[in-house]
């Protein structure tokens, strides 16, 4: 399961997307690799998910996007 949010200025050009990678039982996961790519599937950045299972990209141009998760037990 993924919360995410996305914040956005109305006067900017640049959003954050951020949000909690849980599991089914509301666990929050750590360390899950998160890969943001735009919709023709280039790559745009990654980050790792904190203790908490939280993730944030920052100052990314507006615009469609997906998220893939990827995360090792």
């Amino acid at each position: 399961m993924l919360l995410g949010s996305m914040a956005q200025n109305a006067f900017a050009q640049k959003i954050e997307i951020k949000g909690t990678v849980r599991d089914a039982s509301d666990k929050s996961i750590e360390y899950v690799n998160v890969v943001l790519q735009t919709i023709d599937s280039t790559f745009v950045a990654g980050v790792t998910t904190s203790p908490e299972g939280e993730f944030i990209f920052k100052n990314t141009a507006a615009g469609d996007y997906t998220c893939s998760f990827q995360h090792r037990v």
